[in-house]
């Protein structure tokens, strides 16, 4: 390898580089090749998924401060939530519109809620509805979710979380 320019490697007989223009001929056109390589490699955004405009809620809410982290889907709209205090403990409550199936958003919780430490302790489910009732960490809940008649790709949720 003697005589090959360090920066260069064994690339090329080191006499082909004088005047420089080889040289940022063989830069350039790696720089380009490089650059193809990560452009190709860059995660790709997926996007959000959206509801159908039949789904679409008349108006909008934000979750109370103090709401627990029960996870939505992306692309989920809060359409009410409720505070509630009786015999010493709190419920906090929240209606939504999921951008999925009833299929999915099932299958949705089903993972989630016990990932983050909130296991299923019961389930009932038919062909418009399904309701999850878990508990974990001082927390007990019940998650509803049911079709949207003549609208399909989406589904109500009503969350109920009794806080300690």
């Amino acid at each position: 390898m003697a005589g090959y320019p360090a920066s260069m490697g064994a690339i090329a007989e080191p006499d082909q580089f004088r005047g420089g223009l080889r040289r940022r001929g063989l830069v350039g056109a790696a720089s380009i090749v490089v650059a193809a390589a990560l452009v190709g490699c860059a995660p790709v955004a997926t996007p959000v998924p959206t509801l159908p405009r039949c789904a679409e809620p008349a108006q909008t809410a934000e979750l109370p401060g103090d709401f627990p982290a029960i996870p939505f889907p992306p692309g989920t709209v809060i359409s009410g939530s409720s505070e509630e205090t009786q015999a010493g403990s709190e419920t906090e409550g929240a209606e939504a519109v999921l951008p999925l199936t009833l299929p999915a958003a099932k299958d949705y919780y089903l993972s989630r809620l016990p990932e983050i430490g909130l296991p299923i302790r019961s389930q009932t489910s038919g062909t418009d509805f399904a309701q999850l009732e878990f508990a974990g960490g001082g927390l007990q809940g019940e998650l509803r979710l049911g079709t949207l008649v003549g609208c399909d790709g989406a589904v109500t949720a009503s969350v109920a979380v009794t806080l300690p």
